[in-house]
């Protein structure tokens, strides 16, 4: 059985198709969207630069637990978790 798609419901298809291809294009590219306080919200692009004033990492044992249970991250796929990672200012280096 097949239904007759009217201009509503295509407009809505074509926009939800095309907002999930923006959104994988986006994290392939190493996009990623801040939506925290911890630095101002916008856009972050991942780098290899060695001197890069942010970094991005999946809090490990018990303080994944907790930053997650309470809150301070957002539920994700990007760490073993099932929350997302972090993004902190580097505030020093060896």
């Amino acid at each position: 059985m097949f239904l007759r798609m009217d201009g509503r419901y295509r407009v809505f298809g074509f926009a939800a198709v095309s907002f999930a291809a923006t959104c994988l294009a986006a994290m392939t590219l190493g996009v990623r969207i801040n939506t925290s306080y911890s630095l101002p919200m916008g856009l972050y692009i991942e780098t290899t630069v060695p001197n890069a004033p942010f970094v991005e990492f999946c809090p490990e044992g018990r303080f994944a637990k907790e930053s997650a249970s309470r809150g301070y991250r957002t539920r994700g796929v990007a760490c073993p978790d099932g929350a997302v990672p972090l993004l902190k200012p580097v505030v020093a280096r060896q």
